[in-house]
């Protein structure tokens, strides 16, 4: 079985990598990642929370809607039967319910 070296920094397996007429550093990119790692976490983070929140607002009110549309209309459901519309409404699928 014939092994061969790892390739050296600055180098992939076919040889150096050229760029504009300069050996491309591979640290390069995971430097900036790291440096914006710093910013865009904290970003993420909120957005994820807010993203959340906004969906659990959003089921609340669809679920309101829901009640009181079956009010209005005079349908009566049984639990297992709201229960159902509720988890649709929710976006979850049949095979999750």
């Amino acid at each position: 079985m014939c092994r061969s070296a790892p390739p050296r920094r600055g180098q992939g397996p076919f040889g150096p990598h050229v760029s504009g007429g300069r050996r491309y550093d591979a640290a390069l990119p995971l430097r900036t990642v790291h440096q914006l790692c710093d910013f865009m976490l904290p970003l993420v983070v909120q957005h994820v929370r807010l993203a959340s929140a906004a969906s659990q607002a959003e089921e609340v009110t669809l679920a309101q809607r829901f009640e009181q549309r079956l009010a209005s209309d005079g349908v009566a459901l049984s639990q297992r039967e709201r229960f159902l519309c509720r988890a649709l409404l929710e976006g979850r699928q049949v095979a999750q319910i």
